[in-house]
């Protein structure tokens, strides 16, 4: 829910140019998600936000295509970052029980 691509792809948005610049010297973690999941051999389901402004979901769209084994993708209109559940209501609780094959 709500995925960013690579935190590295994150410090690029935050607007603070120094950490992208030297962030393989600071890092430890890298939390590439797209390259996660990728690899994958499980269907991958994404929901997220469409007006989410801490993590854009463009991000959320693009681990979706990256993913090996798609599941499915659900953007909810009118949510932000932390009400994709609520603004989702019926069509979220629908797409989570598909996802757990219930």
């Amino acid at each position: 829910e709500s995925p960013f691509t690579s935190a590295r792809a994150m410090s690029r948005i935050t607007g603070w140019k120094a950490v992208h610049i030297v962030w393989n010297a600071i890092a430890r973690f890298h939390f590439d998600t797209v390259g996660k999941v990728a690899s994958i051999d499980s269907p991958v389901w994404v929901a997220h936000g469409a007006q989410d402004r801490l993590i854009p979901a463009r991000m959320g769209k693009e681990v979706f295509a990256a993913a090996k084994v798609k599941g499915e993708l659900l953007l909810v209109p009118d949510a932000s970052h932390n009400d994709v559940t609520l603004a989702g209501r019926s069509e979220y609780w629908g797409w989570i029980s598909t996802a757990l094959g219930k």
